[in-house]
């Protein structure tokens, strides 16, 4: 299980670690591999710490590039073209580049673009703290009546529903609070470090975090959506 689950006393502000640091870190590495279920939740396949040792240079070159920001380009993502990718057998040789990931510790990770947890609730009593480094993130937060008479499980990915989602980016070198009862997805669009804790809904944090709320942050508006957005909308059955 690689999205963490356990309640955080603290949470440490977050920084890209220089260059010359990443090589203690990597004692406390473990690689894993995305994988979408026939269900449609996503599984994370936790590599043996040994393949660990074969995989130091992407590890390295994953460090680097996600150093250096970019910007969001909404021309290269689509949840269907990406739920083909996730459904693929994994093959740690033939897909690693586009579907390895690392966890650095139990609330920080170091992915590549289009790297996601899928539809995630934020449980009564708790908050979801989210740091990112260089690289800022998509936000799709779900409407709050959207699932209300379904049971969609924990960590789904439903590629249809792209455009029912409110999305917005959460910006570079920034710290956000998901309250409680929401229910949202985060997607990376580059090479990312970045963090994600558990927390008390009352929890005292430190005022270093600055902390900001991810619908308050840049809100994307038609003309930032992948143009073939009424193609997809055209093609399936939305609910209301």
């Amino acid at each position: 299980m690689v999205f963490p689950i356990h309640v955080s006393c603290s949470v440490p502000p977050l920084r890209h670690p220089a260059k010359g640091e990443w090589g203690c870190i990597l004692r406390t590495v473990i690689p894993f591999m995305l994988r979408l279920r026939t269900d449609r939740v996503l599984l994370f396949w936790m590599l043996p710490n040994e393949m660990l040792g074969k995989m130091i240079d992407n590890f390295f070159r994953t460090t680097k590039e996600a150093s250096v920001g970019s910007e969001y380009e909404s021309e290269k993502i689509y949840f269907d073209k990406l739920h083909k990718r996730y459904s693929k057998p994994v093959h740690a040789k033939e897909n690693t580049d586009v579907r390895l990931g690392y966890q650095v510790n139990a609330n920080t990770f170091l992915v590549k673009a289009y790297s996601t947890f899928g539809v995630r609730t934020v449980a009564a009593n708790t908050s979801h703290i989210i740091q990112t480094t260089v690289a800022g993130m998509l936000f799709y937060r779900v409407p709050e009546k959207f699932y209300e008479n379904e049971d969609v499980p924990e960590g789904s990915f439903l590629y249809e529903d792209q455009f029912q989602y409110d999305m917005f980016v959460l910006q570079s070198h920034s710290a956000y609070r998901v309250p409680e009862g929401t229910r949202y997805l985060t997607m990376t669009y580059q090479k990312s470090l970045f963090s994600l804790h558990v927390v008390a809904a009352d929890a005292a944090l430190s005022s270093d975090l600055n902390l900001q709320s991810p619908t308050v942050t840049r809100k994307l508006n038609e003309t930032q959506m992948p143009t073939q957005m009424y193609r997809v909308l055209g093609q399936h059955k939305f609910k209301n």
